[in-house]
């Protein structure tokens, strides 16, 4: 081959292997600002969600019936017994809450397109999402309340079952 001709296939070579790097890095980059855009959308969701306001009020609604169970198994707390584990619990929530609403926005960023984000962030500044946001801890505490009282209505057969097969395997309550 001509020495011109190996220049220019070199040459080639060359221009290809640029147009290639700068395709795989520039493709990096988009990928990585598309993370970052749903990223910081999964953050709009929870914040205008309002993620941790529900989760508190949830706690807030589960923590006396907690509550009273601990003081059906422990009966020789004290009533300054009971404050300080109450005080406690209240305050290792509040960081339990935290930690998880932080574990929300990856999850949410891996689960949903950046438009997918975008369209749940409009739907909750809507008037229809704004609604919903009003009436989910009342829908919450009904739905607390529906599956409480759907565990105690099945609370007898549970408990009959769990004998049954215990006192079969020789185990008796």
């Amino acid at each position: 081959m001509l020495p011109v001709l190996k220049n220019l296939v070199g040459i080639r070579r060359t221009i290809s292997l640029i147009v290639l790097a700068f395709v795989m890095v520039s493709s990096q980059v988009s990928a990585a600002d598309t993370e970052a855009e749903r990223l910081r959308l999964a953050a709009e969701v929870v914040e205008i969600s309002q993620g941790e306001q529900m989760a508190q009020s949830m706690i807030t609604a589960m923590l006396p019936l907690q509550l009273a169970q601990l003081r059906k198994a422990h009966p020789k707390l004290t009533d300054k017994q009971y404050v300080i584990v109450e005080e406690v619990l209240r305050d290792e929530l509040k960081f339990v809450v935290e930690d998880a609403i932080a574990q929300f926005v990856p999850i949410y960023a891996e689960t949903f397109s950046a438009k997918e984000l975008q369209d749940i962030v409009s739907f909750y500044k809507s008037d229809t999402g704004q609604r919903m946001l009003e009436e989910m801890p009342a829908l919450q505490q009904r739905g607390m309340q529906v599956g409480l009282g759907a565990a105690i209505k099945r609370m007898p057969e549970m408990v009959q079952r769990l004998k049954s097969r215990l006192s079969n395997k020789g185990i008796d309550l």
